[in-house]
């Protein structure tokens, strides 16, 4: 089971992906030229990565997001947008409370800066998006058991989905 420190910190890297989803444009020549309709929609994260330098060494971590986890979805429109999380409690599958924000995306610096309806603020980095997947890039701190707070890099993974 994950602490519910660290689920709450990927709940809210996620927040921030889907996000970046509803509201950014890709410049690279390789992805697809998207327009803010394209963006709109509903999106669903899979996997995280966290990176850091602990005592001189590297550490990486990869997680796959459970079957109950992948049921969350943001929804991104024009500017406003909602989450709808789930999380594992103790072998039982729990929607979490809806989170509702807004975001500013600026495509020259691929920032992108979410506003939870509380008031706090998220920024990270859209490091490639297509019509169908986003990775969204968050640097700061987490927790890395037995070390406490690191400071990193964490990396969200989504993909566009239907339902």
């Amino acid at each position: 089971m994950k602490s519910t420190a660290i689920y709450r910190y990927a709940l809210l890297l996620l927040c921030g992906v889907f996000f970046v989803l509803a509201s950014c444009r890709s410049n690279d020549e390789d992805s697809e030229n998207m327009n803010d309709a394209q963006l709109n929609g509903l999106w669903q994260p899979y996997k995280m990565t966290q990176a850091a330098v602990i005592n001189g060494s590297n550490y990486n971590q990869t997680v796959e997001y459970s079957l109950c986890e992948q049921k969350t979805r943001v929804i991104f429109n024009n500017g406003a947008g909602s989450i709808k999380a789930f999380a594992d409690n103790n072998g039982t599958c729990e929607q979490q409370p809806l989170q509702e924000f807004t975001y500013d995306y600026n495509a020259d610096t691929k920032m992108l800066t979410v506003t939870y309806a509380g008031g706090d603020t998220q920024s990270g980095t859209v490091k490639t998006i297509t019509e169908s997947d986003l990775i969204y890039e968050l640097k700061g701190t987490f927790d890395v058991p037995g070390q406490g707070n690191v400071s990193g890099t964490t990396t969200i993974y989504a993909r566009r989905t239907k339902v």
